[in-house]
């Protein structure tokens, strides 16, 4: 029957409440789980998000990336700047404009302090080779408008997933120059692409709400289908042995996949979201997914994505684009319509 409280004279059932933890009111919930074939009910703590800052003036934290070791870069918009964090997101510093560009979409760490970003409105692809501090413009890719999508497969290996040709480009040199694949079908947009090893590719498109898999890194791609009725498949992510999940605009739902992307099943909608627009995986099963258009709301899973539950909104955000574990259960998150960071550290 759940928990309930109080409210105005009103018992009402609540899915979290909060517990005061050595001085210190936290949030948990009340969850199941199986202990020597025994399923009892528990409190888990959830996790409290704090924020840090605004970054800069700017309005949109599109992308958040972990070069390990605290070290931490974030892709802004509308000023096309890249900050950076050597203490895991606890203070930041600009290390400028990457040309005249307005919005640095995507952020991939290749290892070793080698970073590629893709860019808006001229789509183009930059790189730095000391972990973020100095950036060079490698060029734009054929005549995209933006680089929406950033995907390392290891070995110097990246893809790239483009606006408004809908193309997949690839690159074999760790970025230093690129080749096109082609268009996925008649898409107009690739919004995602993941990688779940040995040369197998997903990539999520709009406005259609396509999945395409690639099993030869990259190289050619066969259609999967469209995710229910979605506009958007937002962002991908790999939990491991073939499962993978799917946050999607139109519905604002999940989809999960545990044969490698080839079919998919609706695991619902995230409350009344509009639009899944970030995945996050901390181990263990556990998922987060951040949401937008009109509430950026963080969800958390503890069955690999099976079912959901609102953790908080974070302050009066929109819209979180990204998520980005640094391991430990620390997360950082990048949001709009205010350009804030915001950090937790769950508890696992």
């Amino acid at each position: 029957m759940g928990t309930k409280v109080n409210i105005d004279g009103t018992w009402k059932p609540v899915s979290n409440v909060k517990v005061n933890i050595d001085g210190t009111w936290k949030q948990v919930q009340k969850v199941s789980v199986n202990i020597d074939g025994t399923w009892k009910t528990t409190w888990q703590y959830l996790g409290d998000w704090s924020l840090i800052d605004q970054l800069g003036s700017e309005n949109f934290v599109y992308t958040i990336a972990s070069l390990g070791s605290g070290v931490v870069l974030a892709g802004i918009g509308m000023g096309g700047l890249v900050y950076k964090s050597a203490d895991s997101g606890d203070s930041w510093s600009s290390k400028g404009q990457l040309g005249s560009e307005s919005q640095v979409n995507c952020l991939v760490s290749l290892g070793s302090g080698v970073m590629l970003a893709g860019t808006g409105i001229h789509g183009s692809i930059y790189k730095s080779n000391d972990s973020g501090d100095n950036w060079s413009l490698i060029g734009q890719l054929g005549a995209e408008q933006h680089i929406l999508a950033l995907c390392s497969l290891g070995g110097g290996v990246v893809l790239a997933g483009a606006y408004f040709g809908g193309n997949i480009y690839k690159s074999t040199d760790s970025g230093d120059s690129w080749s096109l694949i082609g268009q996925l079908g008649t898409e107009t947009h690739i919004r995602s692409i993941c990688s779940l090893g040995s040369g197998v590719v997903l990539a999520g498109t709009g406005t259609t709400g396509q999945v395409y898999k690639s099993t030869n890194s990259g190289d050619s791609w066969s259609l999967i289908g469209q995710l229910g009725s979605e506009s958007y498949v937002y962002s991908l992510c790999s939990l491991g042995s073939g499962v993978v999940l799917a946050g999607t605009a139109g519905n604002g739902s999940i989809y999960k996949s545990t044969d490698s992307g080839d079919s998919w099943s609706l695991t619902g909608q995230l409350g009344s979201e509009t639009a899944v627009r970030s995945l996050v995986s901390l181990g263990s099963g556990v998922m987060l997914a951040g949401t937008g258009n009109t509430t950026g709301n963080i969800y958390k899973s503890m069955d690999s994505g099976d079912s959901w539950s609102l953790i908080q909104r974070l302050g009066g955000e929109k819209v979180v684009y990204s998520l980005c574990s640094l391991g430990g259960g620390v997360v950082l998150a990048g949001t709009s319509e205010t350009g804030q960071v915001y950090k937790c550290v769950y508890v696992i």
